[in-house]
Parts: C-alpha cells; sequence; structure tokens
C-alpha cells in the first residue's frame, strides 16, 4: 500500500499536468476558464496499491461500506496498482496484468444526465490514447474504447455501474489496464497484443503515464461537463451542437465504411458481419447489414475485418 504522502504528491503532479493541458487546449466553443475550473480538484483521493487480485471489487466494497452508512462517497477517486493478479475483462474473461503496466480504477459520481453517461466510457478510450499521442506513440481507438496501436491491443477499459442501496446513489466505475514496460507476452496474447515498450524500444517511468493518463481523463470529463451545462443554459438540444469530446474520439477513431464483426462475444465465436458507417453525436456505432438495414448500438463490440 502506497503512503498517503506518495498519494499527494501524485495529486499535486496531476494539478500541474491538467494545468498545462488546458493551457493549451483547444475547447472549441466551450469557454477554457469553465473547463479549468471544473477541472481543478477532480481527484478527490488516490489509493496506491503494490498488488491486488481485481481493483473493481476493492473500490465497489469501499463505496458501499461509505455509503451504508447514509454517506456519499467522493465524486472521483482513483485506485492504482502496480500488478494484478485476478484480472478480468469484459465478459469476464482473464486479463494479463503483471508488473509493467499501469493499472487503474476509477470511481465516479456522474454529474452527467442519465441519457448522456455513456460518454464518459468513451472519453475513458480517447483519454488513453491522447496520453499516447502526447508520448510520441500513434494509437487509435477500436469503438467502444479499445487502444490499438499497430492494430494490435494495448490498453482495455472496462466500465460498470454500482447502485448504492442506502444513499439510492449510482457510481460508475472504469477498470483501466494499459501496458506499459511489457516485454513479452503469453503465447496466447502475443498476436493481438503489444506494449508501449515494445512500441517505442524504450521503458518508461509508468507513474508519469499514468498521470498523464488521469489528466487526459479528468480533462475530457470536465469537457463533457461544461458541453452539458452549456446546452442546458443555450437551450440548445443534446447533440445539435458537435460535442468538442465527440469530436477529438472520431477524429481517433477509424470506423467509417469499414467491415467489422458486432456482438456481445465476439472473441468467444459470436458476432454478425457489419459495415460500420461511422458514430452518432451520443457515440453509438452506426451498423448497415447486407440488406441495407441500419442498426444503431451502444454496447457490445466489434472485429475489423479489413
Amino acid at each position: 500500500m502506497g503512503t498517503i504522502k506518495e498519494a499527494s504528491i501524485i495529486k499535486n503532479e496531476i494539478e500541474t499536468t491538467l494545468s498545462g493541458l488546458i493551457a493549451k487546449g483547444d475547447f472549441g466553443f466551450l469557454k477554457r476558464t469553465n473547463i479549468g475550473a471544473r477541472a481543478k480538484g477532480f481527484i478527490e483521493g488516490i489509493f496506491l496499491l503494490d498488488s491486488a487480485p481485481r481493483m473493481m471489487p476493492m473500490a465497489e466494497k469501499k463505496i458501499l461500506d461509505v455509503t451504508g452508512s447514509g454517506r456519499s462517497f467522493p465524486g472521483c477517486c482513483c485506485w492504482w496498482a502496480k500488478a494484478l493478479s485476478g484480472a478480468r475483462g469484459r465478459m469476464e474473461r482473464s486479463w494479463w496484468a503483471p508488473r509493467g503496466g499501469l493499472y487503474l480504477c476509477i470511481s465516479l459520481f456522474p454529474q452527467l444526465l442519465p441519457e448522456n453517461q455513456q460518454l464518459y466510457g468513451l472519453a475513458a478510450g480517447l483519454s488513453v490514447c491522447q496520453a499516447l499521442l502526447e508520448l510520441g506513440i500513434y494509437g487509435e481507438i477500436r469503438w467502444v474504447n479499445d487502444v490499438l496501436v499497430s492494430g494490435k491491443k494495448i490498453c482495455g477499459i472496462l466500465s460498470k455501474g454500482l447502485f448504492a442501496p442506502q444513499t439510492k446513489e449510482t457510481y460508475l466505475l472504469f477498470g483501466m489496464g494499459l501496458n506499459v514496460n511489457v516485454k513479452t507476452f503469453p503465447e496466447w496474447l502475443s498476436s493481438t497484443a503489444t506494449s508501449m515498450e515494445i512500441e517505442s524500444g524504450r521503458k518508461w517511468q509508468i507513474k508519469d503515464v499514468g498521470i498523464l493518463v488521469i489528466s487526459h481523463l479528468v480533462v475530457n470529463f470536465s469537457m463533457l461537463h461544461e458541453w452539458e451545462a452549456w446546452c442546458l443554459r443555450k437551450g440548445v438540444p443534446f447533440h445539435r451542437e458537435e460535442n468538442p469530446m465527440m469530436e477529438r474520439y472520431k477524429g481517433l477513431c477509424s470506423l467509417k465504411d469499414r467491415k467489422v464483426l458486432y456482438g456481445r462475444a465476439v472473441e468467444e465465436g459470436g458476432g454478425t458481419p457489419f459495415v460500420s458507417r461511422g458514430i452518432t453525436p451520443n457515440g453509438s456505432i452506426i451498423l448497415e447489414d447486407s440488406g441495407g438495414e441500419i442498426l444503431l448500438a451502444n454496447s457490445g463490440e466489434i472485429r475489423y475485418l479489413d
């Protein structure tokens, strides 16, 4: 377990990094000062772990323990481990998480209205991709929020909701695993996974990578909050004005006219072939089947066929 002092240092470094990102960021029609105000102090708690089986169950227990006494849990907290022994991804798939990776679990009390909350998951994938680009590694997002480099998966993100019965509040959890200083993979992963070290030929300071990822995440969440507030203030229907966060996402998610397999468990042999026609303003994928019928999907997974 990391010390309180170590966690405090990381929080301070996140605030410094945030200031730099906001100073140089392009936020479209959103006011930079408003985004800066929303981002300041966004991360309320950081829990550092040497290793753990899984972090999502730990986060769930912590939230339910606090809310069980009738108190709300802090708005956004981060659990950070150096290794995970029992990590799981979508569909309870095993996730190999040795030392050398960046493993985060972010808890969030959502400020967005329910109809816009699926955008948080897209923002998580975008944040990792932006951090990699800033470090000189070109990645792309595979809808919903897998991050690929050279066609191989470098980061996976799992999101889920948690209902706290005593306070009647729903929290969101995001589990993130980024392969940083991982030089080799088990045989069953070697053809589909990569790492920052493999792609760049050098080792990285995992703490610095983590601070950058979290900082981008805070900026993107703050942009979403400011965008929704702007729409409500102006009386503008959501998604009539392009969401600046979604503009960034679309720029890093190549989906237009691509052949894909879509389903709930594509890796397990499921999935139906479609042609992807892009993404709607609220993050749903637009799929066209062989008969020309259009399907809009806001969950599931895809694999490219081209």
